[in-house]
């Protein structure tokens, strides 16, 4: 699956490009920072994205904030189909996910580059999602692929299937036609992508040539073919 990381919410470019692409994405991804958990009304993302039944795509959010407990079932009201906290935020995961839930999302839990696997595993049954930072700072389009962190996406994809857990793995993070085969074959199955969408001279285009690349992992013969 192929979700779009849409920029800034409040420019008229984001939905010029949300109506571009949104029949061939699987979802849109939206990261909400500290600074701007505040600043998004309940109005401008609906008149962005529509409400859940509304929307023709799931909406899923990102919230790298202090007190997720407190604003993840707000943006889980605005309308999102998952959202997707830092368990390091919070000393209230249990309650953090059952408010989600309430609301009629899903939660999905961030793994960050300098976030241990070992942080999480007492919660990670928790989630319907894991999703896995494959990159620096979050919010920044074009942020270098972290080949080092494939370790991790392979680690969390072995817990999953051990423990035998209907959890989605996501990467987020520098995913292109070049990286998204490594990580597909480390084990994730859903990946967000900014730049290689919005960046490119023909964004619709851009999103099939992603799908196609899934199976295949750069530097092999395939890649070279």
């Amino acid at each position: 699956m192929i979700f779009a990381s849409l920029p800034d919410m409040r420019s008229e470019e984001t939905v010029g490009q949300v109506g571009l692409v949104k029949n061939v994405v699987d979802g849109f991804h939206v990261d909400i920072l500290e600074d701007e958990v505040l600043a998004f009304s309940e109005s401008e993302i609906r008149r962005l994205l529509g409400t859940r039944s509304q929307a023709s795509v799931p909406v899923e959010y990102h919230l790298v904030v202090k007190e997720p407990e407190v604003w993840a079932p707000v943006y889980a009201a605005y309308g999102a189909s998952c959202v997707i906290f830092h368990a390091a935020g919070t000393t209230a995961t249990r309650q953090a996910c059952a408010a989600v839930r309430r609301q009629g999302a899903k939660v999905g839990l961030a793994i960050g580059p300098d976030t241990p696997v070992d942080s999480c595993l007492e919660v990670i049954d928790q989630f319907d999602r894991l999703l896995i930072m494959t990159a620096g700072i979050p919010g920044i389009s074009g942020r270098p692929f972290m080949k080092e962190l494939l370790q991790k996406v392979s680690r969390v994809r072995s817990l999953v299937d051990k423990r035998r857990l209907r959890l989605p793995v996501q990467v987020d993070g520098g995913i292109s036609p070049g990286t998204i085969g490594l990580a597909a074959a480390a084990g994730a199955e859903m990946f967000v992508a900014g730049s290689a969408i919005f960046q490119q001279p023909d964004p619709v285009a851009a999103v099939q040539l992603l799908r196609s690349r899934r199976g295949v992992v750069a530097g092999s013969s395939a890649a070279s073919s």
